[in-house]
């Protein structure tokens, strides 16, 4: 889960990911394997480097090494497809959280974890980051994973423009009237 949620992976490079993959606190996307178990290329061969949050760490640190694969079978083989749908489902019934269905009636348990992941990070990195660090070919497609309210809208324009006295940029931003800028428009 913390692969998807704090890496961004998708399921196919979560199952691609092997020991090697990872040193010095980043992982590398080098591989995904698809539903028929054959291991190729990350999508559009966007390999990539991301670095792991302290809770992927940690979680990471503790997984049981036992074979080639960072999550694999209990003998460590390469986990399929089906047992890797299986266990996000689990995840979401301990949870009780519903799982996810796609506008065509399609579960998207694994690709919703990194939806969240997407929108997550949008709100703190610039998109062309977030694009890197998702594997996108065309920031099109990162924006679909960009959700955006009301609170967040007023949270830029507070960080952006922020309050009295508040430091922003490499200079202290002070209340200044429109008036003193532009003048007195009606002469009074």
């Amino acid at each position: 889960v913390l692969l998807a949620t704090e890496a961004g992976l998708r399921v196919g490079e979560i199952r691609g990911l092997q020991w090697g993959d990872l040193a010095d606190g980043r992982l590398t996307v080098r591989r995904a394997v698809d539903q028929r178990n054959n291991v190729g290329s990350p999508k559009h061969d966007k390999r990539r480097v991301v670095r792991t949050s302290p809770a992927l760490a940690a979680a990471l640190d503790g997984v049981k090494r036992r074979g080639l694969w960072v999550v694999s079978t209990l003998d460590g083989g390469l986990l399929s497809y089906w047992a890797a749908l299986e266990a996000v489902h689990g995840v979401y019934d301990r949870a009780g959280v519903t799982i996810p269905v796609s506008d065509t009636g399609v579960t998207m348990p694994w690709h919703s974890l990194r939806h969240t992941f997407g929108t997550e990070m949008a709100k703190r990195v610039p998109l062309p980051v977030l694009q890197r660090l998702m594997g996108h070919e065309k920031i099109e497609t990162t924006m679909r994973y960009v959700q955006v309210n009301g609170a967040q809208m007023d949270d830029a324009i507070e960080l952006v423009f922020g309050v009295s006295g508040q430091q922003v940029g490499n200079s202290l931003r002070k209340p200044v009237k429109l008036a003193e800028i532009v003048g007195d428009p009606i002469g009074t």
